[in-house]
């Protein structure tokens, strides 16, 4: 437990979405599905945190250009980054997401897939280096295909 004089280490996780016209966006089920699964996730763990002197911060962060992507390493929209863990979803036909964790497909993100990445979080902090990286193509196109007004 931390005590009184000690201050808590935080965790930050990056939520990551495209940055969707307002029409389509207010139809982003699937984004808003993906936040309210890691809040469960995050609150699941709290008491684990609290007792290891961590806190957790969620920055919602919107990519709005292929540059914005390349930079944030985006791989899926949304892309939830729980340190070095990024969990996306795999875009089909049309806005079908699939997302794969345990060698299972699923329509949407199972809150114990980032209940598991916070918990390895917590036990180690090491940062490792990503590795190369390519904006997907499905997100290059939209992004430079977008015709509304940010």
């Amino acid at each position: 437990m931390s005590g009184p004089d000690q201050t808590n280490a935080t965790i930050q996780i990056d939520f990551i979405e495209v940055d969707m016209p307002s029409q389509a966006r207010a139809d982003c089920s699937a984004c808003d599905d993906a936040k309210t699964r890691l809040d469960r996730a995050i609150e699941g763990v709290s008491g684990i945190f609290g007792q290891l002197g961590l806190d957790v911060e969620v920055r919602d962060i919107r990519v709005r250009t292929v540059e914005e992507a390349e930079l944030l390493r985006v791989r899926g929209s949304p892309t939830i980054r729980i340190g070095i863990a990024d969990m996306f979803p795999e875009h089909r036909q049309g806005e079908q997401r699939i997302w794969h964790w345990r060698g299972h497909e699923n329509a949407a993100p199972p809150t114990a897939m980032f209940t598991q990445a916070l918990l390895k979080l917590a036990a180690d902090h090491e940062v490792l280096p990503l590795g190369s990286y390519k904006v997907p193509s499905y997100l290059r196109r939209f992004l430079a295909e977008k015709s509304f007004v940010s």
